[in-house]
């Protein structure tokens, strides 16, 4: 967030962005009247990404070690390379597995496979440490022109930060996309309450559930603004495309 004066002299609050289009980095002016609602949203984003930024950061800093995190079991001064119970191991990664033996999972199996029959934290470690920063193309920056770093980003969340049945795991870290978002605002019966319309119990008129992607959504918000008079060049640098 940023505040610069006006003409006027009065301060004015905008977001400092960096458009996904190509377009150049620019700042969103707040209407006063939302000020307080940004200010708040973005004292909200900060609290629930913190934990994902602390794990970003042990991964900046300790590479291809596991985050000994709050949910684990193990003593103190467990080594790394002792092997894991599975019930130690269900802690860790916040999984519910009953026994190694005749699992599934391609990549435990291949753990297993690696480390004659055991896990160890430093063997999860390499594992998950590719795992997340593999998502990052220009690690340890979250952004292709390297300006924000993955321990820096606000919006961050753990794998799982937001199931129903499973913890979070407190060593992970993940930007969200499109389809997390669209996850709250696209009404299906499979989705049960999980869409902001259903929580609020907001509907049609005729009583029908509301479908709302985010492509629709910014859609509407252009023709507004472009029915209310604003010019192309200013919508082009709204939507990231100058």
């Amino acid at each position: 967030l940023v505040w610069e004066e006006d003409r006027a002299g009065d301060l004015k609050l905008g977001i400092r962005w960096v458009p996904a289009k190509k377009g150049k980095a620019g700042i969103k002016w707040v209407p006063t009247v939302m000020q307080d609602t940004v200010i708040e949203a973005v004292e909200r984003l900060k609290r629930i990404s913190e934990p994902a930024r602390n794990a970003a950061k042990f991964a900046e800093e300790f590479p291809e070690q596991f985050m000994v995190h709050s949910g684990c079991i193990t003593p103190k001064e467990f080594s790394v390379d002792k092997s894991l119970s599975v019930e130690q191991f269900n802690a860790a990664l916040s999984t519910k597995l009953t026994k190694f033996t005749s699992v599934s999972v391609k990549w435990l199996k291949q753990i297993l496979v690696e480390n004659d029959g055991s896990i160890t934290y430093r063997s999860l470690g390499e594992f998950e440490y590719g795992k997340y920063i593999n998502k990052f193309p220009k690690w340890p920056y979250a952004d292709k022109n390297g300006h924000v770093k993955v321990s820096e980003a606000l919006l961050l969340h753990r794998e799982n930060e937001f199931h129903v049945d499973f913890n979070p795991r407190g060593f992970s870290f993940c930007i969200p996309t499109v389809n997390h978002i669209n996850d709250r605002f696209v009404q299906k019966e499979s989705k049960g309450d999980r869409t902001l319309w259903a929580k609020y119990e907001f509907s049609l008129k005729s009583g029908e559930p509301i479908e709302l992607t985010t492509h629709r959504a910014r859609h509407w918000l252009s023709t507004m603004a472009e029915s209310g008079g604003m010019d192309e060049l200013t919508l082009a640098n709204w939507a990231g495309r100058a």
